[in-house]
């Protein structure tokens, strides 16, 4: 996603007209819009709220949509690039994808840029954005390639802020180098290709993973704390075939050389296991495993995993781009709990629910490490409970009827 921040002047613009770019000036009460989706926050220096979407694609070959708005004199103009990772088979590989949108300003005097995506992707696909409270007059998707070189050229070019959400995220592969490896990897690079091309790109903040920084295969002790300094090992992910987390490994850690060597101010962000509200019609991955629990599992995974809300996700990219002084990897963790943790949570949330009472494979319980919060917190961020996003989570799932099928 990109971020082109725009001019302060006191007249009001006219029906079509654009803007041309500079400092993004603190915006007065009247333009603040109603907000959509998942409010985060207000920012220090403008009225950017953000917000973070999970999808998942399911047609090949892999492509990215890329969204930008207009909004009017004394605001700042967003662009998204969402990276959509597709395949075939969605129900045996499907592939996560993660929108970052941030949605401000005076609707009734945002402008559109037209675009041609909507012709040939399928509009399941889109239709829950564009059915947002003035989302057809502001969002435009552009069609790119992530395992093209240049395909981000135009739409880097003349933005301020970078924002690289999205990567292949699926555990059943027959070729992970094409499928998982190849996107994530060479997906960041061209994305990070087009910014270095660009004179206008200030910052790029990459969606990475707990996952580059937590599967060492060292041994820990339950009161080890983990934090930014710690790094995946890839022979570690390769022997023990963990393909994804190897694909964003290997991806993050090409990301840091190429912008070392580039000279690009890049900030990266961590999220472990998402939970909390649902945008889109479909299920994500987290979704998907507490829907599985709630609908009739005999066990629960015997897995601890380190868990965030969307919302807290969507703030720290944010928050990640405004700050001047943020830099290198914030860990995203609410907390650490076993997946006995999460179903104790559920049964007292809701008693009706039928939950699984045993562990998958009946052997002892994996312990929950612990990850630092103290550098995220310097994000001002304010950490939404494990509870609050469980149960946001299964209300989605109820509205959207995925509970009980």
């Amino acid at each position: 996603m990109w971020i082109r921040q725009i001019s302060s002047r006191t007249r009001e613009p006219g029906p079509n007209e654009l803007i041309t770019a500079c400092e993004i000036p603190q915006l007065p009460e009247e333009y603040l819009a109603k907000l959509q989706i998942y409010k985060a926050t207000k920012l220090q220096s403008c009225s950017t709220v953000p917000y973070f979407v999970q999808d998942y694609s399911a047609s090949f070959p892999p492509f990215s949509a890329s969204v930008q708005l207009k909004l009017p004199i004394g605001t700042a103009q967003l662009g998204i690039s969402a990276t959509q990772s597709r395949r075939r088979n969605l129900q045996t590989n499907p592939k996560k994808t993660e929108h970052l949108l941030a949605l401000d300003g005076a609707k009734e005097r945002l402008h559109l840029f037209k675009g041609n995506l909507l012709e040939e992707a399928n509009p399941k696909k889109t239709e829950h954005l564009l059915a947002l409270d003035g989302a057809k007059e502001r969002l435009h998707l552009f069609k790119g390639n992530l395992l093209e070189e240049g395909s981000f050229d135009s739409m880097v070019d003349g933005c301020d802020g970078v924002f690289h959400t999205a990567s292949p995220c699926f555990f059943t592969t027959s070729d992970p180098q094409a499928e998982l490896i190849d996107p994530a990897l060479k997906g960041t690079l061209n994305v990070l290709g087009s910014c270095a091309k660009s004179p206008t790109v200030k910052r790029v903040v990459l969606t990475s993973s707990m996952s580059a920084v937590t599967c060492t295969g060292r041994p820990r002790t339950p009161d080890e704390i983990t934090d930014e300094t710690w790094f995946s090992d890839p022979e570690f992910c390769k022997e023990n075939k963990l393909w994804y987390q190897l694909s964003k490994t290997l991806a993050e850690d090409a990301a840091w050389k190429f912008a070392k060597e580039k000279g690009i101010d890049m900030v990266v962000i961590n999220p472990s296991m998402v939970v909390g509200p649902l945008l889109q019609p479909t299920l994500n991955s987290s979704a998907a495993g507490i829907l599985e629990l709630i609908n009739g599992s005999q066990t629960y995974p015997n897995a601890s995993y380190g868990w965030i809300n969307v919302k807290d996700v969507a703030n720290a990219h944010i928050q990640a781009y405004e700050i001047p002084s943020a830099s290198g990897r914030y860990c995203l963790v609410e907390r650490m709990a076993h997946f006995s943790e999460v179903v104790k949570i559920l049964h007292e949330l809701y008693p009706s629910f039928q939950l699984p009472e045993k562990v998958a494979g009946g052997k002892p319980y994996i312990p929950a490490k612990q990850v630092s919060k103290e550098k995220a917190k310097t994000l001002g961020i304010d950490f939404i409970s494990l509870e609050e996003g469980l149960k946001e989570i299964v209300e989605s799932l109820t509205q959207k009827k995925f509970v009980g099928m």
